[in-house]
């Protein structure tokens, strides 16, 4: 059954598999039924969105460009100002209940190209009829050792290595779908609404980008610490990336490996997951894209999960067409064991 792999109850605990982002899309958007047995309430989990970063992208001190989450391109000025992102509104239906979202992630600061001292900011959250979260990130930046340091509350390194699609297009559920290829960091600072405190530190050597970040989130005793590495060689970009989570709640390592790949029109990824939190889960994500035109991209995307024996996969397929200056709308499916199919139509701007 799908609806207690990828639907389970609110809280990042070890009870929960793939998390969905709020109790709202868990009743009414993935078919959780509260007579199951797993409870509803605040502070649902999920990491918030792919990033559109990583791989490939130069960490130097001369070239840090910030974290964000659109992989629109951004606007830079000539003199180190940043805006990167994307937004999103988006309308989720299956055969009972229909729902809908704004969601956005959204960077922006100062970095100067010359290593001097500047300020990374982000926001990353959503609002529905009845719900809404929101992480909000930002910290001091400032060239060190041939890299960039980040001081204050910076975002979990490990997200921005794994460049994943959404499953069937839809942003707002892959805060739970996504789970198994993103950090705990991010979930928790979304859902639970805890500033994640802490260092982080990005640097590259050729063709090897290495970061790391540890936090501890203000008002709770949970830290967490995040070493990611990534490697691109031709068409194919190798990622690894792990996280040690330690506090109110199972403690103890997540790991994600895999890799991407282009050729021509085609794209295509496949990563491996072991999860100790929200719990302890084995997962593999693989995604294919197609680009049959400039302006259109089809991608479909699988996931399977397993926790004590229990297996569930979610399928999803999507179509987006990119107008000029960022703009797109995307349409997608979503389905799989024990869940209502869902159809997923969404306009936004990626910048």
């Amino acid at each position: 059954m799908l609806t207690p792999i990828l639907s389970r109850a609110p809280t990042l605990s070890a009870a929960a598999l793939l998390v969905v982002a709020a109790p709202l899309a868990a009743q009414q958007i993935t078919g959780y039924d509260p007579a199951t047995g797993y409870q509803t309430g605040p502070g649902t989990g999920g990491y918030s969105d792919y990033s559109g970063t990583s791989t490939g992208s130069s960490f130097g001190n001369d070239s840090y460009s910030g974290n964000y989450g659109g992989g629109g391109g951004g606007f830079t000025t000539p003199n180190g100002f940043y805006l990167r992102g994307v937004v999103e509104a988006e309308l989720l239906v299956n055969r009972k209940d229909d729902e809908r979202i704004l969601y956005g992630d959204i960077s922006f600061g100062y970095a100067p190209t010359g290593g001097g001292i500047g300020a990374d900011f982000g926001l990353v959250g959503y609002d529905t009829t009845t719900v809404d979260d929101l992480a909000v990130y930002g910290a001091v930046s400032f060239g060190l050792a041939g890299g960039r340091m980040q001081v204050g509350a910076p975002r979990a390194v490990l997200d921005d290595f794994m460049d994943i699609p959404p499953v069937g297009g839809s942003r707002f559920l892959d805060i739970g779908f996504g789970q198994p290829t993103s950090s705990f960091v991010s979930a928790y600072a979304l859902t639970d609404g805890k500033t994640p405190y802490g260092l982080r530190y990005d640097t590259s050597m050729g063709a090897l980008d290495l970061a790391g970040s540890v936090h501890q989130f203000g008002g709770d005793d949970v830290s967490a610490a995040d070493l990611a590495a990534a490697y691109e060689f031709g068409a194919v970009t190798l990622s690894a990336g792990t996280e040690y989570v330690d506090g109110e709640g199972p403690s103890g390592f997540n790991m994600i490996l895999g890799g991407k790949a282009e050729y021509g029109q085609m794209e295509g990824g496949l990563y491996y997951s072991t999860l100790r939190r929200p719990g302890d889960i084995e997962a593999w994500t693989a995604y294919g894209t197609w680009r049959p035109s400039e302006p259109i991209s089809v991608t479909g995307s699988v996931v399977t999960a397993r926790e004590a024996g229990d297996e569930a996969t979610l399928y999803g397929l999507s179509a987006e067409y990119t107008i000029p200056q960022g703009a797109y709308v995307q349409g997608g499916i979503l389905d799989g064991d024990g869940e209502r199919t869902t159809y997923d139509v969404s306009v936004g701007w990626k910048f």
